[in-house]
């Protein structure tokens, strides 16, 4: 090493002459205090990766010096923040598989990083990879346990497993977090009725109406727990409610295309089936009670090819899962 170079190049550095101060470090690409002066002026100009790349050099040559270590896990919590931004960027608008790609490497360098697990975790129930979310969301619970997204969301994978006490205990442990949070109390709901606990599952869909009376999803879930009560004309009422604030909810025409046909009105409950296919036109059991209602009012033909799709549809299914 060139003590003179590296004083020289280090009072450079302080006074932050970092041009300078470079081309005296990059005479001496082998010497550690050399490469250590050189990755710290990348970073004070924030070109991380090549700050990155001269540390790891330097850590080559002496591997536990602390400062190197310190500077090291600084520069490289900087980088993780860009790529961070870089894949938030890509997961709003919608490109997943770029976003991922970037979690992964954060992860990669940073396996404790609890942004890129619940974001990543996130992205994965999106894709209905709910297996790998449930693994990401476990992973980030475990390392921070106040944030009620992560619980919420690790709730939602769960439910889709069909782990519903397990959905129901992180649901309950994100309300303790942030209890005025619609959405965690739909999906509490939803968790109880599977459970069959309708009572409770209409308390959590009143307190999701409650903090958001416009929100279309519980209106439509409360009827469905109502209708399961046998409370059918609450149940139409919630039905048309959810309609008129979100007409494209599917599962709402079919639900209420059901009541109608178990009352008889058999043309209103068609309508509503045919509304509910315009929306979602692979939707397997409104074409099996689309031909039900065909039958009853005497279109044979009609109703066995309604028949004849909800099995297309519901093999598909099948093979797709298998």
């Amino acid at each position: 090493m060139n003590d003179t170079a590296y004083l020289q190049a280090r009072t450079l550095f302080q006074a932050g002459h970092y041009p300078a101060a470079t081309l005296i470090c990059q005479q001496y690409p082998a010497d550690f205090n050399h490469l250590y002066l050189l990755g710290l002026i990348h970073a004070e100009t924030c070109q991380y990766d090549q700050a990155l790349a001269c540390l790891e050099a330097a850590r080559v040559l002496d591997s536990n010096h602390l400062g190197l270590k310190a500077d090291r896990e600084r520069v490289l919590n900087a980088v993780n923040r860009q790529k961070l931004m870089l894949a938030l960027g890509l997961h709003q608008h919608h490109r997943a598989v770029a976003a991922a790609s970037v979690y992964d490497e954060i992860l990669q360098t940073d396996p404790q990083h609890f942004d890129a697990l619940q974001l990543r975790g996130a992205l994965a129930l999106q894709r209905g990879d709910y297996r790998q979310a449930l693994n990401d969301l476990n992973r980030a619970v475990s390392i921070r346990t106040d944030y009620a997204d992560a619980h919420s969301n690790r709730g939602i994978a769960l439910q889709e497993l069909g782990r519903f006490e397990e959905a129901l205990a992180s649901y309950d442990r994100a309300l303790s977090l942030t209890a005025a949070n619609p959405r965690i109390h739909n999906n509490r709901g939803n968790t109880l009725k599977e459970l069959n606990r309708l009572d409770e599952a209409l308390v959590s869909y009143g307190h999701a109406l409650a903090l958001d009376p416009n929100y279309a999803d519980a209106w439509s879930n409360q009827g469905s727990t109502l209708n399961a009560l046998q409370r059918s004309d609450e149940a139409l009422l919630c039905y048309d409610r959810a309609l008129s604030l979100d007409p494209t909810l599917a599962e709402a025409w079919f639900n209420r295309g059901n009541i109608l046909r178990e009352r008889n009105q058999l043309e209103e409950a068609l309508a509503c089936y045919d509304r509910a296919l315009t929306l979602k036109p692979t939707f397997a059991r409104v074409y099996n009670n689309r031909g039900i209602v065909l039958q009853d009012l005497g279109y044979l033909g009609e109703a066995l090819a309604s028949y004849e799709r909800a099995l297309e549809l519901d093999m598909a299914a099948s093979e797709k899962s298998a």
